[in-house]
């Protein structure tokens, strides 16, 4: 009897043993987990840092000019109206060619034929008188020191059917000018960051995520166009127009670790 009450102590108290070690063991690991939790909270939590904006601006010589052309005509008929205004944008087509004007640069960018109507006074139906024929294409023209003398080419090729709708300046490649304007973003947007951060009394940390919030590109310049209506000049002086500059802005927004 002595013996199997020794055997069933021994048995007791190893189960009781293997019990705690087992609970100090769950312990232990939730201890674990719930540091791990707050180190990733502490080292990876989204909502820790300094959130900034910076805009940084380049400024560039325009170095493509872009011209708006039409051969508009109004006629009784749409037969004659269309064959007026293609011989008028055929005239413009080989002064822009004889000026340098590859035919890659010359795109058509809308044409429409419209009713002319007569209303009469006292009401009615109202009659059509004529046809408005409108041919406008889109040059570009590479050499922006010859954007006068393409124009008055064209001008006096098309005579009194040629429009001149627009001249703006931009810059061909905005990639290639945009790097500047990339870095000065980044630059003030940390500027922003250290006064924040020096402020608050901690310190600013890495970047952890930059985004380019969208780049303003180049604003085309619009300058003045020639008269409207053109018609054969004289003389070797053609119609002053300049580029000027124009700036390329960039917006980036980056958020800083804090230390």
């Amino acid at each position: 009897m002595t013996g199997i009450w020794q055997r069933w102590t021994r048995t007791k108290l190893a189960l009781g043993l293997l019990g705690g070690l087992a609970l100090v063991a769950l312990v232990l690991g939730m201890t674990r987990d719930r540091v791990g939790i707050a180190q990733a909270a502490t080292t990876n939590d989204p909502q820790t840092g300094i959130s900034v904006t910076g805009t940084g601006k380049a400024t560039v010589v325009p170095d493509l000019g872009v011209v708006n052309l039409a051969a508009q005509v109004t006629r009784p008929s749409v037969q004659d109206a269309r064959d007026t205004a293609a011989r008028a944008m055929d005239a413009m087509r080989g002064a822009l060619k004889q000026q340098g004007v590859a035919d890659k640069d010359v795109a058509t960018s809308g044409f429409n034929i419209q009713p002319q109507y007569t209303y009469s006074p006292n009401g009615g139906t109202p009659t059509i008188n004529g046809y408005l024929v409108s041919n406008n294409i889109t040059v570009k023209v590479r050499n922006v020191d010859n954007v006068g003398k393409v124009l008055d080419a064209a001008v006096s090729a098309g005579g009194n059917d040629v429009r001149v709708n627009g001249v703006q300046f931009t810059v061909d490649d905005i990639e290639k000018v945009s790097g500047d304007a990339r870095r000065n973003a980044v630059a003030n947007a940390r500027a922003h960051a250290e006064v924040l951060a020096q402020a608050a009394g901690v310190g600013l940390g890495r970047a952890r995520m930059i985004v380019e919030g969208g780049s303003g590109g180049i604003p085309p310049i619009a300058v003045a166009a020639p008269s409207a209506i053109g018609g054969k000049g004289g003389g070797d002086i053609s119609t002053p127009v300049s580029p000027g500059e124009t700036q390329v802005t960039v917006t980036v927004s980056i958020v800083y670790d804090l230390n």
